[in-house]
């Protein structure tokens, strides 16, 4: 990658690493339906105002109106959702090694979708690689889960979020090229907005928004860096290099999100980490040379 495009690359990395640990302070307090929702809306405004500053032109056609709305369920309402439903019973970190098998779906839907992106050897041995980096890094998650049934299912909506998460990915590099990055976001954040927010009045009534300090943190942080900077990053990056190369972002997220965790809140790094972080890097590596 470019030096512009890897800058690009390494600070999407750090801000969705931070994003799983102030989801899960956020959902100690905050219904998840409703809490995604309140994410988007604040995302809308800011985007909002980036459209507005960056003179970022809104599409008419038919055409980009289909790819947005498109984009607006499987890229933000429905991949948020189940995120953050799921979120609720299992850990954030095994929520971001399922998350994680979204480069899986991405080098799928891309060899189905884009003809200049079909699998490669390298391709496939980069993504296992970046994916048995996780496992081992996170193994303790892993075989420690409770056989529970919400925390199965939290676990299948994280996989779920995956493969939205994927194809929407694929759709914005093959479809949405010519819209505007500030203008596309915006418009998916604001169906995002509705859907969640929609669920989350139908479903999680009497439920109540006990706000505090940190869950206005968590939801400012999310909405802001996390939603309208970091989705406007992305799809500039989309028109920069590969769909493949940029979904390797979802394999180095968890590590951040280790590290922040033993800075923030004095969790323990194990030596295992070692391993597992030389196989994702290495992976990222030699996929995207």
């Amino acid at each position: 990658m470019k030096h512009s495009s890897s800058l690009v690359f390494s600070t999407l990395c750090f801000i969705w690493g931070s994003t799983w640990l102030a989801i899960k302070v956020g959902l100690r307090t905050l219904p998840p339906f409703l809490f995604a929702g309140i994410r988007f809306a604040i995302a809308s405004i800011v985007l909002m105002i980036l459209v507005r500053l960056l003179h970022a032109r809104i599409p008419r056609d038919r055409y980009s109106w289909i790819v947005m709305l498109f984009l607006g369920v499987f890229q933000i309402s429905l991949p948020y959702g189940l995120v953050f439903w799921g979120e609720q019973y299992i850990s954030s970190g095994l929520s971001a090694v399922l998350f994680a098998t979204m480069s899986f779906f991405v080098l799928f839907f891309a060899h189905v979708l884009i003809r200049a992106e079909s699998m490669t050897r390298r391709r496939i041995l980069g993504v296992v690689a970046a994916f048995a980096g996780l496992a081992i890094i996170f193994w303790r998650d892993l075989v420690s889960a409770q056989a529970s049934l919400f925390e199965f299912l939290g676990s299948i909506a994280c996989v779920g979020s995956a493969v939205s998460g994927g194809l929407a990915n694929v759709v914005a590099k093959k479809c949405a090229s010519n819209i505007d990055p500030a203008a596309n976001v915006f418009v998916q954040s604001i169906i995002g907005t509705i859907l969640l927010s929609s669920m989350g009045l139908l479903t999680e009534v009497g439920i109540p928004l006990a706000w505090d300090f940190t869950s206005v943190q968590a939801v400012l942080y999310l909405g802001i860096v996390g939603s309208a900077l970091a989705f406007v990053g992305l799809y500039w990056l989309l028109t920069k290099t590969s769909a493949t190369n940029t979904s390797l972002i979802v394999f180095i997220t968890p590590i951040v999100a280790l590290i922040l965790g033993w800075l923030m809140l004095g969790e323990t790094l194990e030596p295992i980490l070692a391993l597992g972080t030389f196989l994702i890097l290495a992976s990222v590596y030699f996929t995207v040379k």
